[in-house]
């Protein structure tokens, strides 16, 4: 589906159901939303085989973003990764540890039953070892616009940094 932005969006989950995106959609929509490098007008071959390992990184970061299940958190962010946002109290920001570490210690939205609600709006690919991807995402009454850098690290596309942004808050019981 086009946003109003003019990128592709494909959902993933919806506020009322969880809803995976399926194969045949994903495959609808590659070619649509690989962003080539500005010195090539269209996407390679090397850049389509890329991408369906990047979208599974991707659905790894919405299903930790859900059900917090930490032993899953090392197939998501490389050790290393940063966090960054802006928060009331201003920047916040958080490295993988200290992050893993909220997640073990928060229930997760799953648990308290909380709507699910994921997109990919973006996903770029620098090179066959570097992508970036805009996803929004809803944690518990949070709707989150993040920015996830991934690097293919041992064979394994991990977000090496997040940018988050808070879109909006929902009332507890929607």
């Amino acid at each position: 589906m086009r946003s109003s932005s003019g990128s592709i969006s494909l959902s993933t989950g919806s506020d009322c159901e969880e809803r995976p995106m399926s194969p045949a959609r994903v495959s609808a929509g590659l070619r649509r939303m690989i962003l080539p490098s500005p010195a090539r007008e269209t996407p390679t071959m090397a850049d389509i085989a890329v991408h369906p390992s990047v979208i599974a990184a991707v659905e790894r970061y919405f299903d930790l973003m859900f059900d917090s299940n930490v032993e899953q958190f090392d197939r998501v962010f490389a050790p290393t990764a940063r966090l960054h946002g802006l928060r009331e109290s201003g920047l916040r920001v958080l490295t993988a540890a200290e992050y893993r570490e909220l997640l073990a210690t928060t229930p997760s939205p799953q648990s308290k039953a909380a709507p699910r609600h994921q997109e990919i709006l973006l996903i770029d690919l620098a090179s066959p070892s570097q992508a970036l991807a805009k996803v929004r995402v809803r944690i518990d009454q949070t709707l989150y616009l993040d920015y996830l850098c991934f690097h293919l690290i041992d064979g394994e596309w991990l977000v090496t940094a997040k940018s988050f942004h808070i879109e909006s808050r929902f009332l507890a019981n929607g």
